[in-house]
């Protein structure tokens, strides 16, 4: 699939949300620019940082929708990503990304085949990632008892000896 942004190409603008996510709605119409393959597609633009978790969400009731990651550098589109269905169960297409650099991207929102058109929502939402609560005292706990189950299992015969001048749990 080519995807190439013609001078005229319509540009989606996503609002802010009170949460700080992304949001919108479009409409694949047969007026929009097409790919290679015939399908009608419109393009999202959006800014994300580096380090974060992202989660885009494409969702529509009247056609089975496609979201695909794009890149831009003026010259080249390039595709990053793509997904059909988030899941089995749905039609609905989600995109979750590690975001590796700091930068402008743009997805495109297309139908499954080039019949498709109609309404369609889209999201982008950080994705919470997970802290390590963990104290260092409680980590020293946890690594003492996985020795002692390994050395248990080992067949080791003895208990560790954690006042060894040798023993480092790290």
């Amino acid at each position: 699939m080519l995807i190439a942004a013609p001078a005229n190409a319509d540009l989606n603008l996503l609002e802010e949300t009170n949460n700080g996510s992304l949001t919108g709605q479009g409409q694949l119409e047969n007026s929009d620019d097409r790919v290679s393959d015939g399908r009608y597609f419109d393009f999202w633009p959006f800014y994300a940082e580096a380090g974060k978790t992202i989660s885009i969400v494409v969702e529509s009731s009247e056609f089975d929708s496609v979201v695909v990651l794009t890149t831009d550098d003026g010259e080249t589109i390039n595709i990053i990503a793509e997904n059909d269905d988030a899941n089995s169960n749905t039609t609905n297409a989600q995109l979750d990304i590690n975001v590796t650099r700091e930068g402008e991207f743009v997805f495109a929102v297309l139908g499954y085949d080039s019949s498709m058109l109609g309404a369609y929502t889209v999201g982008v939402y950080e994705t919470p990632t997970p802290q390590n609560t963990e104290t260092s005292s409680e980590r020293s706990a946890r690594i003492l008892e996985q020795a002692e189950r390994l050395n248990r299992v080992m067949g080791g015969g003895s208990e560790m000896n954690t006042n060894s001048p040798h023993w480092d749990p790290f």
